[in-house]
């Protein structure tokens, strides 16, 4: 007896064959894709770095602004490059070790510079290249196209913190353009170049923030700027809209201990910087004109004190003794109107002026006594006079200064904001002495005397005998370290 299969099996062969029917569709439908597109056979062998790509003109197609509808920007752009390449190739990173690969005792100090000449010589800040005799030290120049040179030290001016390099190299380089820096305006627009933390030439746009900023006696009337400057960028150029040199970057300004631009930045005036290196590359050593005198802004008291009338002019507050300005006639209460033929405003004018024109005769017109007078006047040269004044000076005479201020110092170098800062700290002071009257102790850190910035042993002792013995009662500005205390104190030694 035949047994019948139920109708189930065949509804089951049906779909079955409809199945394997689609599977042989598919099959071809993906061989035929293989053929054409190579993205299913990369995601296939796991390969995804191409099966995502789409056709050229795909992936974007909307527009930005063209150059015409932004004219005055693309100009500006267009313009702003000149000026990079043009500066780029003048600016180098500088870096400072020690000669000796044994020895440690020198930390590596990196910074920019600029090349003023075509025999390769590169202005810098003097904190770039340090300064320990007791250590020889190598320096390095990199080239904006990561050539390393060697380079010696030519001269320093610690005063102005600069320091000139010659590299090792017998091609010609191509020198930075100067300008006038006392045409400088406020708002004018400025370019800060340099090697910021060492990670190559690049630069930071602003503007002069002001024109004249006192710092300190020497460094008196640095240029303000918005541009950023980060440690590594001392040293480079500040430039203007024609690529000119304005100033050599140095220095920030902060109020706390955040290490790191915040918006204050200096740069020693491009003037400055051609009359120091013209000295330190002639006579290897920098000059400073002396006159011999303290002056101060006019104020309406005095106006009517002196009955001077008229703008400006600077009041004398303080002739040395034997000095160029006393030789000339020049007295305290005396009203400096004018420094050849160049009308006197403000303090700081007459002293730049005076610095830059060491061993030369001027003429300065002043009001004395109700009457307008006007004398020609040899400026010294402070370094020159200085030695002259305590080769003249006894024994006798420098012992007793030291014995009446009291105070035993030692060199001493402390971390501020990233940067190194030298000055002395007070080992002892003596009982009874001035500085013991004052309040000072040991482990005071003394920055400036008659604001002069001190960077040792030997120089704060130097100034303090020439203070005294050219009649000028000694001014110091202590810092207490760890209180972040700071104070100017009058040693009144002279009665």
């Amino acid at each position: 007896m035949e047994v019948m299969k139920p109708q189930s099996d065949n509804a089951k062969r049906v779909v079955l064959n409809i199945i394997v029917f689609g599977l042989a569709l598919l099959v071809v439908f993906l061989l035929g894709k293989l053929r054409t597109d190579s993205g299913l056979l990369d995601l296939v062998r796991g390969d995804f770095s191409t099966a995502s790509v789409l056709k050229e003109g795909e992936l974007n197609t909307a527009r930005g602004l063209l150059l015409t509808d932004v004219p005055t920007l693309a100009k500006q752009d267009t313009e702003i490059t000149k000026i990079v390449d043009l500066v780029t190739p003048n600016v180098v990173s500088v870096t400072t070790s020690s000669d000796s690969p044994f020895d440690r005792s020198v930390d590596v100090e990196q910074g920019s510079g600029v090349i003023i000449t075509e025999q390769g010589h590169v202005v810098t800040n003097f904190h770039v290249v340090s300064s320990d005799k007791s250590v020889k030290l190598a320096y390095t120049v990199e080239l904006y196209d990561g050539t390393l040179l060697d380079a010696e030290l030519v001269g320093v001016d610690v005063d102005l913190d600069l320091a000139v390099l010659k590299i090792d190299s017998e091609e010609k380089f191509k020198p930075i353009a100067m300008a006038d820096s006392d045409e400088v305006l406020a708002g004018q627009k400025v370019y800060a170049f340099g090697s910021p933390y060492g990670l190559g030439v690049s630069f930071s746009e602003g503007n002069v923030a002001a024109r004249f900023r006192f710092l300190n006696e020497v460094q008196h009337d640095p240029l303000q700027t918005t541009a950023a400057i980060n440690p590594g960028q001392s040293g480079g150029p500040l430039v203007n809209i024609k690529g000119e040199l304005i100033g050599v970057n140095s220095s920030i300004y902060s109020r706390n201990k955040v290490s790191g631009f915040q918006g204050i930045a200096f740069a020693i005036r491009a003037n400055d910087v051609k009359a120091s290196v013209w000295s330190m590359l002639k006579r290897e050593r920098p000059t400073r004109g002396y006159i011999g005198l303290e002056v101060a802004n006019m104020t309406e008291s005095a106006r009517k004190q002196y009955a001077y009338e008229k703008s400006g002019g600077v009041l004398a507050v303080f002739v040395r003794k034997n000095s160029p300005a006393d030789k000339a006639g020049i007295k305290r209460g005396d009203i400096i109107t004018k420094f050849n033929e160049r009308s006197i405003v403000k303090d700081r004018q007459l002293v730049a002026l005076v610095k830059r024109s060491a061993n030369k005769k001027v003429e300065i017109e002043f009001f004395s006594q109700g009457e307008e007078k006007k004398m020609e006047v040899q400026i010294s040269e402070w370094a020159k006079l200085k030695e002259e004044i305590l080769t003249n000076a006894s024994a006798e005479e420098l012992a007793n200064i030291h014995a009446s201020v009291g105070l035993v110092v030692e060199d001493f170098t402390t971390i501020h904001e990233g940067y190194k800062i030298n000055g002395v700290r007070i080992k002892e002071v003596i009982k009874q002495s001035k500085a013991d009257r004052r309040g000072l102790k040991p482990g005071d850190m003394v920055r400036f005397l008659n604001g002069r910035q001190v960077k040792d042993v030997e120089t704060f002792k130097k100034d303090l005998e020439v203070s005294v013995l050219t009649g000028q009662n000694p001014v110091l500005k202590v810092e207490r370290i760890g209180l972040g205390l700071s104070r100017n104190l009058l040693l009144p030694i002279l009665k």
